[in-house]
């Protein structure tokens, strides 16, 4: 099962699929003899029906980077923006947090420990949900960015190897403390130069502090089984869309550091 996401997308609830319980009946015939000189005899209490045991497994989510539906590779991409401006993406990178679960009920399973470092040049871009109760779901929801607690904790108490680790993930800002939570780099068609070819100038976008940690929830309609594996794209050309409506220019649209007041941070989030 694939969803399509930007990266901010609030209060997408799946929709609802009403569920038939079936209880079995079960009819107990007893036969009763016909001599007058024996009792009848009564029939053996069934036992109390063993407790059912929820089965809990892993999910995997398997995530792209793509524009207009196409799928980015480790290469990146290039298109045409929604602003006529040729695009190529050679960067895509994030980390995402507070993954959970719900039901068409509304009842949520949370997975706290689970942080995903998304790369597409790495080709990272997986995370596991572990201990999954087996159910079906409709929602998933997730944050982009980390919680303050981890975002300034110490980043060398993770292990090489784990998503929070820098040299793992490249998205920590050192002695500046906590974390890049998404980036996008790459290059943009300026206008075209004295000899007719178009001149190419750099972007760059980095989401960072902690009061862009982003919430995002996205219709799904998934039953766990304990094989599931789900589907996600994320569709970097609508944020740059986003980021720059009427194209990128040098010093108003083509970069963020997250600043206060920024205004290109603040259409990425809107």
């Amino acid at each position: 099962m694939r969803a399509t996401t930007p990266l901010r997308q609030r209060g997408l609830i799946g929709r609802v699929i009403p569920v038939l319980v079936l209880i079995p009946v079960l009819v107990l015939v007893t036969a009763v003899g016909l001599s007058g000189c024996k009792p009848a005899q009564q029939a053996p209490k069934s036992a109390a029906p063993a407790p059912v045991v929820e089965q809990a497994s892993s999910l995997r989510i398997a995530f792209r980077f793509t524009s207009g539906g196409v799928a980015l590779g480790a290469q990146g991409g290039r298109w045409v923006s929604a602003s006529g401006q040729s695009v190529a993406l050679a960067r895509a990178a994030m980390l995402l947090s507070g993954f959970a679960l719900c039901t068409a009920a509304g009842a949520c399973v949370a997975t706290p420990e689970a942080v995903a470092h998304l790369d597409m040049q790495s080709g990272k871009l997986e995370v596991n949900l572990r201990a999954l109760p087996e159910r079906r779901y409709e929602r998933l929801v997730f944050q982009v960015g980390l919680p303050a607690d981890i975002n300034h904790g110490d980043p060398a108490q993770y292990a090489p190897g784990h998503a929070l680790h820098p040299l793992e993930n490249g998205l920590h800002w050192g002695w500046q403390g906590g974390y890049v939570f998404a980036a996008l780099e790459g290059h943009y068609a300026k206008a075209p130069s004295v000899r007719g070819e178009p001149a190419q100038a750099g972007f760059v976008y980095h989401v960072a502090n902690d009061a862009n940690l982003t919430a995002v929830s996205v219709p799904v309609s998934l039953a766990h089984d304990g094989r599931s594996t789900l589907s996600i794209d994320i569709d970097v050309g609508r944020l740059i869309d986003a980021a720059a409506p009427g194209g990128m220019a040098a010093g108003e649209t083509a970069s963020t550091h997250s600043r206060s007041e920024d205004a290109v941070l603040q259409r990425i989030a809107s």
